[in-house]
């Protein structure tokens, strides 16, 4: 309240230039620049940054369950349709080039040794060119149905895959916004601004590929706008100024991607996560029969343990977490604009965020095991 109430003043002060200011304030001024700037802020910014990173694994962690379990889901449907085995004709094709390429990328090696041979008849080898070109990469597994031939994808793998790269780019962002702050010297700041600001057009560009029918990210403009800022002025200054700078042009952002990422995640949650441990909870209360009784007491023990283990898994939601990043970096937005206004809800909503992140971290985790009997 104290470091509040001197900022307060201290605008207050430079606000009536018609009024002289005290020798108190002018020699106390360079001292409050200072508290006036995002040193108030580094611990949440920080923490917000560690935060997003712990979501983000968490929903990698999601997102490693799902395709686990499309995985298991394709291999049933392959198994009760009861038919043979095959790849596609893309995966045949792969096979020739890859032949084909081996004999080219021989044959050109023989001629560079003797350049009097004559040239050999397929194109000579790119530098840097992909080993599998766009339209061999579609090998799928399926069987022979009717004639032809009937594809049994990972239905949600290249979903989830998008949705991936973007809750990594999100963790990206967040990371820079602590370098930024944790800089010693205006060349680390803009270093670390630049790559705020390349990840920023990252995460971008990842909305899209996550979801094809959202409304394009708003346009950050050039990176090298964000830096430079208050050349001359110190180091704390610059900070400020790069930090309310890049913020504020993330935040619509950093919005759009914590709610593509809340839809999806609470998808994957309720499938994956909380269905099962539900499923687990009333098998293992089914089993807890008092005959025989020497079994009774473990079997109890192992109901209360899926019980406890099912409250936990829906005591916090993927929607909440992601919630709390949005709410958290918008806040961090206004307490930017407004730091004697804004702080203490800033402080909050990060304390919110770090309770999130940690709940959704614990629900993930692998289960006791059950006690024997």
């Amino acid at each position: 309240m104290a470091k509040q109430f001197k900022c307060d003043f201290l605008r207050q002060s430079i606000a009536y230039p018609g009024r002289r200011p005290c020798l108190w304030v002018v020699t106390t001024a360079l001292a409050l620049v200072v508290a006036c700037t995002p040193t108030v802020y580094k611990p949440e910014v920080e923490k917000f940054g560690t935060d997003v990173g712990v979501a983000s694994s968490s929903f990698d962690e999601l997102v490693g369950t799902n395709i686990e379990q499309d995985f298991k889901d394709r291999n049933t449907q392959l198994v009760a349709a009861n038919n043979r085995l095959v790849l596609s004709d893309s995966c045949i094709r792969m096979e020739q080039h890859i032949s084909a390429q081996n004999e080219c990328l021989a044959s050109w090696s023989l001629h560079r040794q003797n350049p009097s041979t004559p040239k050999p008849g397929c194109a000579e080898p790119e530098p840097f060119a992909p080993l599998i070109p766009d339209h061999l990469r579609d090998c799928e597994l399926g069987s022979l149905q009717n004639g032809g031939f009937q594809a049994s994808p990972i239905t949600s793998a290249t979903d989830s895959a998008n949705h991936k790269r973007l809750a990594d780019a999100l963790a990206a962002y967040a990371s820079q916004l602590g370098a930024m702050v944790s800089s010693t010297d205006a060349e680390q700041l803009d270093a670390a601004t630049v790559d705020a600001g390349a990840a920023l057009k990252s995460l971008q560009s990842k909305i899209i590929a996550a979801d094809p029918t959202s409304e394009p990210p708003l346009d950050i403009g050039p990176i090298v706008g964000l830096v430079g800022a208050g050349l001359r002025a110190g180091l704390e200054a610059r900070r400020f100024q790069q930090l309310k700078r890049i913020t504020e042009k993330a935040d619509p952002i950093v919005q759009q991607a914590s709610e593509r990422l809340s839809i999806y995640a609470t998808q994957l949650y309720a499938i994956n996560v909380v269905e099962p441990s539900l499923k687990e909870a009333d098998a293992a209360a089914l089993r807890a029969v008092p005959n025989p009784p020497e079994t009774f007491p473990a079997r109890v023990e192992a109901a209360a343990l899926r019980k406890r283990e099912y409250d936990a898994v829906v005591a916090v939601e993927p929607s909440q977490v992601f919630g709390a990043v949005a709410n958290a970096h918008h806040e961090l937005v206004l307490a930017l604009n407004d730091p004697s206004r804004q702080y203490e809800a800033l402080r909050a909503a990060v304390a919110n965020l770090t309770e999130k992140v940690n709940a959704l971290a614990a629900a993930l985790k692998k289960p006791e095991e059950t006690p024997a009997g």
